[in-house]
Parts: C-alpha cells; sequence; structure tokens
C-alpha cells in the first residue's frame, strides 16, 4: 500500500515551475477573551535573525478592508521588541527581532482599541468582538 504525500507549492506565473514564498509570513491569530479585553496573538515565520518587520492589522468586516486601531503591543519575552502607536487609526506595528533569540518563530501581542459588545438578553455581555483578520494583515521587510 502506498502513501499519498501532497505538498502546497507556489507556482511562478505562466511557466508552472515551482518557487519559494518570498519573505516572512503570519500565521493564524490566536486571541484570549477575558474581562470584555481581547489580546491577541500574532505568529510571525521566517524572519532572518536580527530583522525588522511592519505589520499592518487589518480588521474583518462585511469584506472590507480597513486597519484595526490596536494599543499595548508587544512582544512575548526573548523574542525581541515590538511596538506600535497606541489606538493609532493605521493599525501598524513594529517588531525587531532579538538577534540572540535562534528561534524562526516570533510572537507579536496586542490589545483591541474599539470593540462591539454584543448583547445577551437585557444586558451588555463581556465579550466584545471587532475582529482582526489574519488572511487580510500584511508583513513587509
Amino acid at each position: 500500500m502506498s502513501k499519498i504525500k501532497s505538498k502546497c507549492v507556489i507556482l511562478a506565473e505562466g511557466t508552472g515551475a515551482e518557487m519559494a514564498y518570498p519573505g516572512p509570513r503570519l500565521g493564524n491569530f490566536n486571541y484570549d477573551i477575558a474581562r470584555s479585553v481581547q489580546t491577541y496573538n500574532v505568529p510571525i515565520y521566517g524572519l532572518e535573525q536580527g530583522q525588522s518587520a511592519s505589520l499592518t492589522i487589518n480588521q474583518m468586516a462585511n469584506s472590507v478592508i480597513a486597519p484595526l486601531p490596536v494599543q499595548n503591543v508587544t512582544a512575548h519575552s526573548g523574542h525581541g521588541n515590538a511596538t506600535g502607536a497606541e489606538c493609532d487609526d493605521s493599525g501598524i506595528l513594529e517588531f525587531e527581532q532579538n538577534p540572540e533569540h535562534l528561534g524562526f518563530l516570533e510572537y507579536v501581542s496586542f490589545r483591541l482599541c474599539q470593540a462591539e459588545c454584543w448583547e445577551s438578553g437585557n444586558s451588555t455581555t463581556d465579550y466584545c468582538f471587532d475582529v482582526p483578520s489574519p488572511w487580510d494583515s500584511f508583513i513587509s521587510v
């Protein structure tokens, strides 16, 4: 019995030749909702040692791509430094990898500035959502 192996490859337009995806990529955003605060962790895969990157966090709302204001931008301990203007309309974060951290996977965290709260019965719940989109956000080095 043979096993079928498949892999996802990017093809050069018009040639059908395989090519490597250029540059680092963002992973799926992980989030934690506690006490009306949404904290998101963003994995960054593929930065070179000591490389810096700019992330633009866009929201996922009604098929309109627009920057999402964020706050409390931090990097995970030892991974590097992350900064961002508090609640700036640009949704831009800056990450500088710690050159001594030998990882190929880095993390940046942030909280949302604004969130729409959903009602449950006669009261507003602790759960508020204005979701950033991992598909529409991007990274540049």
